[in-house]
């Protein structure tokens, strides 16, 4: 009798556990929007600091993955660009904002990067050695 009552404890419990994982995920889904709800950051690139500080994301950090529309983000071009509606926009720690993709569209690791520059398909701008950097830097025209 005492096997049989441990072994329904037991069924019990991991039922229980799997219930409250599952509506966790749900629910996180739920709030944002995508799934998986949230990823690990593995790389050690992400490493910005030996004790990291509030609002960077450093290796070993779970991140909340929120599905947003691509027409609200801001990169790193915008946030620092001056005369830019977003000019001085931070997330994170630097500007602009943090995005989360498949590399090629593969199923692998997905890619944790900061949004650098808005590129739209066969749109060509031409910069010269007088073109002006939006971040006060110069134009190397070797590149």
């Amino acid at each position: 009798m005492e096997e049989s009552s441990s072994v329904q404890l037991l069924i019990r419990e991991v039922l229980l556990a799997g219930g409250m994982i599952v509506i966790l995920i749900f629910a996180l889904y739920a709030h944002t929007g995508s799934m998986p709800p949230l990823v690990v950051v593995e790389s050690s690139s992400m490493i910005h600091a030996e004790d990291g500080e509030v609002g960077s994301i450093d290796a070993g950090d779970l991140v909340l993955v929120h599905d947003t529309s691509i027409d609200s983000l801001v990169t790193f071009a915008e946030a620092t660009d001056k005369s830019h509606r977003n000019y001085g926009y931070e997330s994170h720690g630097m500007e602009g904002d943090v995005v989360i993709y498949k590399k090629n569209g593969e199923a692998t690791t997905p890619i944790i990067h900061r949004a650098i520059l808005r590129v739209i398909p066969n749109e060509v701008v031409q910069a010269t050695n007088e073109s002006e950097c939006s971040n006060d830097s110069t134009f190397d025209s070797e590149w």
